[in-house]
């Protein structure tokens, strides 16, 4: 509107104002880590309130919209179980897009020993594989996924890879993998609602 030098009527500018409102509950959500039902049922209600009220006059599409508040509620309701489900799949792709070390190459060698005596942390079962990769990476799941590329391991020591896993591993055990779940279908959840 802007750009062809149109005012924007009042209805426009509510709903941006309620989407981007929407927005901000569903981050809170997802860092708010609602443990009880009662507190995914509020998240939950307020995600709905902010939706009705940025809907226009006009003619919407519902299927985006129902979308939206699909994505909102699985932000504000994501528990530690669904994490480690959705992580377990994506591990399974990630692995069939890599090439994987088999066990007996020299990379997964070296880090079978790096990693020996950490088969699991704080209940966790860790699940160590390396990537044949140039890249300088490594990266960790909810499920107990650990992956290191081939590269980091081209160019650190093994005290540093281990620090790394470890830092990695600690992204799992505070829940940020969980965060960054619930913010990704927050962020889809508004889309939906904006277009919608």
């Amino acid at each position: 509107q802007h750009g062809l030098g149109l005012e924007p009527c009042p209805l426009c500018i509510f709903q941006r104002v309620a989407v981007i409102v929407l927005g901000l509950i569903a981050l809170l959500a997802a860092w708010h880590d609602p443990h009880y039902r009662k507190s995914q049922a509020v998240w939950a209600s307020l995600s709905l309130l902010a939706a009705l009220t940025s809907l226009p006059a006009q003619a919407l599409d519902l299927g985006n919209l129902a979308g939206g508040l699909i994505e909102l509620t699985k932000a504000a309701t994501l528990t530690d179980s669904d994490a480690k489900a959705l992580a377990f799949e994506a591990s399974r792709y990630q692995d069939s897009k890599h090439q994987v070390a088999p066990a007996t190459h020299p990379y997964a060698q070296r880090l079978s020993r790096m990693v020996r005596g950490l088969q699991q942390e704080d209940g966790l079962v860790l699940n160590f594989k390396v990537y044949l990769t140039p890249e300088l990476n490594a990266f960790a799941m909810a499920d107990g996924t650990v992956r290191v590329y081939s590269g980091l391991l081209d160019k650190m020591q093994d005290d540093e890879v281990r620090f790394v896993i470890g830092h990695e591993i600690g992204h799992v055990k505070l829940g940020h993998s969980k965060k960054a779940m619930q913010v990704a279908y927050a962020a889809s959840g508004v889309r939906g609602l904006a277009v919608g």
